[in-house]
């Protein structure tokens, strides 16, 4: 299966608080309940408005699994 769609975390990085929309898509298999893909930070507010990034994922949502981040 594939999916898309937007969403929204709020919390903290690097000491700095805020929120940060995000778009991520990807596909996942309904059998093994494994997901690749991928988040695109659209915007950010508070210390992390202007915050810009990419985030990679691939796991078992709630098990465990590896996350790559990159931002400026």
């Amino acid at each position: 299966m594939t999916f898309r769609g937007p969403g929204t975390f709020t919390g903290t990085v690097d000491g700095l608080s805020g929120t940060l929309e995000y778009v991520v898509e990807g596909q996942g298999s309904v059998v093994t309940g494994e997901l690749r893909g991928s988040f695109a930070i659209t915007r950010g507010t508070g210390d992390l408005a202007g915050v810009q990034g990419h985030v990679t994922i691939e796991g078992i949502p709630a098990t465990g699994g590896t996350y790559t981040v990159q931002y400026s």
